[in-house]
């Protein structure tokens, strides 16, 4: 069983994306990332702002933002760009850089609990 490092709003439903999370704190995360390979990246986000992850946003495979609502301009431009996002995680731990994670976007129960109700879960791949 993987373990659960926390839950957050669900802004389009979706296949389970595994991928590798990448923190992206400041600009120069950003700059540094543009010649690299993304196709299997998870941006991890403090806020909702879409200009930040601009330059890198429609090579991503999925987004987790830490704060924002679903109105957010990064949850409504992900649904429209059909990127997996996650927005206002309350996290159990943090992610790590570098971490394998699987994001779960529909209604799946987990031991104990009733499923997740409109949430998506973020997972620790292979715990």
């Amino acid at each position: 069983m993987s373990e659960v490092i926390g839950r957050g709003d669900l802004v389009f439903e979706s296949e389970p994306i595994t991928g590798t999370a990448r923190w992206f704190r400041e600009p120069q995360d950003v700059i540094d990332s543009i010649d690299t390979d993304l196709e299997s990246t998870i941006a991890v986000v403090e806020y909702g702002g879409t200009t930040f992850l601009g330059p890198v946003l429609g090579r991503l495979a999925g987004i987790v933002c830490m704060k924002g609502s679903l109105r957010s301009h990064l949850g409504i431009v992900s649904r429209e760009y059909d990127i997996p996002c996650v927005m206002a995680l309350q996290a159990d731990r943090p992610i790590e850089t570098g971490e394998s994670i699987q994001m779960v976007f529909s209604d799946v129960d987990f031991p104990g609990e009733d499923g997740l109700d409109g949430k998506a879960a973020i997972l620790a791949n292979g715990s």
